[in-house]
């Protein structure tokens, strides 16, 4: 099947920071199934890795439309992009407080 390419950006008023950590960023929500939102002529509407054809290169622009990030991932690559993130990126949790009357005192 023949690739066709779409353009997008991050939905909900996101964006990410330049270089390769807003890169890093765009591919975990992208493996997350966080929402972009299609910027094309012929094509409209959100997009995420669940809605994505396998024959779709998708190219995120991110850091007030001045970075690219391709996307190209079928649902195997898929697994590999979420395999390059710490679970812990995922899965983190804000710290913990004690003692709050003399101040916070932060719990490791």
């Amino acid at each position: 099947m023949k690739t066709r390419y779409l353009s997008a950006i991050p939905a909900y008023g996101r964006d990410y920071p330049p270089g390769e950590k807003g890169e890093v960023q765009v591919r975990r929500d992208w493996a997350n199934h966080k929402d972009f939102l299609i910027q094309d002529i012929m094509e409209h509407g959100y997009i995420n890795i669940d809605d994505k054809p396998a024959h779709v290169q998708l190219k995120i622009r991110y850091n007030k439309l001045q970075d690219v990030c391709v996307i190209e991932a079928t649902d195997v690559e898929h697994e590999a992009v979420k395999a390059q993130f710490d679970e812990r990126d995922f899965n983190a949790s804000p710290p913990h407080f004690l003692d709050m009357e003399d101040g916070p005192t932060l719990l490791d």
